[in-house]
């Protein structure tokens, strides 16, 4: 199936990759030579893989265990989406004023990330993967959703063109067969932690200590299960005071895509990824 050219001309292209119109080429630009410090930290999955859940999660971390979620709010901001921080009028303070530590969002491939990579980088870095499957039906449901709600995102594709999409790399932030290879390669460097959705779901607490101890927090055990207990996906579709958390969790299920791909598009999926993960030693669950 040909590529639908109205979705592409709707995105910036940058260095091979899509971005959504909302995301300036300029900014992308400045943030080559953004100066990092040794307590920030990045929050850098691919679209649909967690990366609410990671903000809420890390963020009650920063404030033992207490509820200080605090997103898109005038004044001090508590995470910054980095791609986006440079659209006028967003934000009232610069990168450069937020206090320490400071907590980005990002999609953001390895070799592009802010600041250079993290290999030379002072920084933190946490990247949550998920199977591609779950991943493509979660990110449709997404784009489907806002559509028409949001001004900044243009989407008219049928979920089969949408696969076509996918598989070719040419979504929204790029490709899924690079962007988590990347990550998984440097999985080693001391300041990246590469957690998998799927783990996390089949043991949160065990994951929140995990990231605890990554980012240097001593968390004790009544708090951490306070963090767990406040982070299932079902407790943050309930509790919407903090963050609209309704507009990014949908099911958050490990399988979902069994009612969703045909037997061909699963297949199809399946090559590509058995391409990708080939000789690496990644692995995702899928049901």
């Amino acid at each position: 199936m040909a590529k639908s050219s109205s979705f592409i001309s709707s995105h910036n292209r940058v260095n091979g990759t899509l971005y959504p119109l909302f995301v300036e080429p300029s900014h992308l630009e400045k943030l080559k030579t953004f100066k990092l410090r040794p307590d920030d930290v990045f929050l850098v999955c691919y679209p649909k893989s967690g990366t609410h859940w990671l903000m809420k999660i890390v963020n009650l971390i920063m404030h033992n265990g207490g509820d200080n979620y605090v997103n898109s709010t005038p004044g001090r901001e508590e995470i910054m989406w980095i791609e986006e921080s440079g659209k006028p009028g967003l934000n009232k303070v610069s990168l450069d004023e937020l206090p320490d530590p400071r907590l980005f969002a990002s999609h953001s491939h390895y070799r592009h990330t802010a600041g250079g990579q993290p290999n030379t980088s002072p920084a933190k870095y946490i990247c949550c993967a998920r199977n591609p499957k779950d991943v493509a039906v979660a990110f449709y449901q997404h784009l489907t959703k806002r559509q028409g709600t949001d001004d900044r995102i243009e989407f008219d594709l049928s979920w089969d063109e949408f696969v076509d999409h996918f598989l070719s790399g040419e979504v929204s932030f790029g490709s899924w067969w690079e962007h988590v290879p990347e990550w998984w390669a440097h999985r080693d460097e001391s300041n990246v932690l590469f957690l998998k959705y799927e783990d996390m779901k089949k043991d949160l607490p065990t994951s929140i200590k995990t990231i605890a101890d990554f980012l240097g927090y001593n968390i004790d055990q009544d708090t951490l299960q306070k963090i767990a207990q406040a982070t299932t996906i079902e407790s943050m579709k309930v509790n919407t005071s903090l963050w609209k958390e309704q507009q990014f969790l949908r099911k958050g299920v490990v399988g979902d895509w069994k009612n969703h791909f045909t037997p061909a598009q699963s297949e199809e999926m399946d090559k590509a990824y058995r391409k990708t993960v080939e000789g690496t030693g990644l692995e995702f669950e899928f049901d």
